[in-house]
């Protein structure tokens, strides 16, 4: 039987090779209850988990999620650690002074003053 982590070690076309192997065995063995000439009952079972556990992998990558406790999950979790240690050590730019805004209107002009007439 092999166990999770051996499984999420695998590629997917790895993955896809072997989890056609157990439908297949279960397959035979399904049959071989139908007939009366199963030896080991309890062996559907193992395989039934198993292809839950292929299936189970293989909905982990489609949806980019990683089970908590796997060893993935303990190394994304030290990333993001390192990462957010780094960000926090980083200094920050200091952001640019933005030039007052020129007025909206206009002043005037001003008319040249004249002396008045006497």
């Amino acid at each position: 039987m092999i166990k999770i982590d051996e499984i999420r070690q695998q590629t997917d076309a790895e993955l896809v090779t072997l989890l056609d192997e157990v439908k297949d065995e279960l397959f035979r063995l399904n049959l071989q209850q139908s007939l009366g000439q199963l030896e080991k009952p309890s062996r559907i079972r193992q395989l039934r988990r198993q292809v839950a556990r292929f299936e189970t992998v293989k909905s982990e990558r489609r949806s980019g999620a990683v089970a908590p406790g796997s060893a993935e999950a303990r190394s994304a979790e030290a990333v993001k650690t390192a990462t957010a240690t780094a960000t926090a050590t980083k200094p920050t730019p200091a952001t640019p002074a933005t030039p007052e805004p020129a007025p909206a209107t206009a002043t005037p002009a001003a008319e040249p003053q004249t002396e008045p007439e006497v």
